[in-house]
């Protein structure tokens, strides 16, 4: 529970007195205390709603699951009851085709092969613009029609690619200097983007479009957006940060710049 406190403000990390002498407000912080014990590990969500811990990833990486505690040796993390909404919601929308069915792919295959994130994907399926199928009952189980999803990576509508931004532009204009770190930070789902042909030479890049740059921004803060944002210098954001124990994202030592969870930054600094 402790990590969970830590994280809602109820505690202060590193805090030295003995747990009971550690208290808070129970009647403040009463729905957290409440959900708690509803919350699953990955292994109960995969069995109820049947998902990987790759498509896990990238749903959690586009804000559309939440774990309810950013501490990852704590495995009781996910509302199982947020999981099945979304995927209820989908399978509203699905028809039962047979594995063997052509034409059809998973979403983390279709989103690989045309570098679509998961939200554009889902916001397509729920606006009628992509055919959903399944082919069971789980997350992994849905299909998603190849050439309609091809149709919504190289719409017709974009006139020039080169009109967009590109992906190690944003980065770099976000403060990530070094543009190979901010292409890894996409091709790990970390951050969603896309992959558009330009018509003029058939050269393909990855460029970012407003839906994928809203999706970095409602994750991440770098010292310039989050500079930006407060209106403050980032030498002191920098010390704030470092004074409250905020790291730099780095999943199992991955170096992919300088950007922090926003859900950590704004825990640390009341914004």
């Amino acid at each position: 529970m402790e990590p969970f406190l830590i994280e809602a403000g109820a505690l202060i990390a590193g805090d030295p007195r003995y747990s009971n002498r550690r208290v808070f407000s129970a009647k403040e912080h009463a729905a957290l205390l409440a959900e708690i014990p509803t919350l699953v590990s990955f292994h109960t969500l995969k069995s109820q709603i049947g998902i990987s811990r790759t498509e896990l990833a990238r749903l959690v990486a586009e804000g559309l699951l939440t774990p309810r505690v950013q501490n990852e040796a704590v495995h009781l993390r996910w509302s199982l009851s947020q999981a099945k909404d979304l995927l209820a919601g989908l399978m509203a929308k699905a028809r039962q085709i047979s594995p063997s069915d052509p034409g059809w792919e998973p979403f983390l295959t279709a989103s690989r092969r045309c570098r679509q994130p998961f939200s554009a994907m889902i916001d397509a399926v729920r606006s009628g613009k992509l055919t959903i199928s399944a082919v069971g009952d789980g997350f992994s189980d849905m299909r998603l029609l190849s050439a309609e999803v091809d149709r919504l990576a190289r719409p017709s509508d974009v006139p020039d690619a080169e009109a967009l931004i590109t992906a190690s532009i944003f980065g770099m204009s976000v403060g990530i200097k070094d543009k190979g770190r901010f292409r890894a930070l996409i091709d790990a789902g970390h951050t969603p983007a896309t992959t558009l042909r330009n018509p003029k030479t058939g050269v393909a890049n990855i460029f970012v479009t407003a839906a994928d740059i809203a999706a970095f921004h409602r994750r991440f803060v770098t010292m310039r957006t989050l500079s930006a944002e407060t209106g403050r210098a980032i030498p002191e954001l920098r010390a704030d940060l470092k004074r409250a124990g905020v790291a730099v994202f780095s999943p199992n030592g991955l170096d992919f710049g300088r950007q922090f969870l926003r859900e950590e930054v704004v825990a640390a600094l009341v914004l």
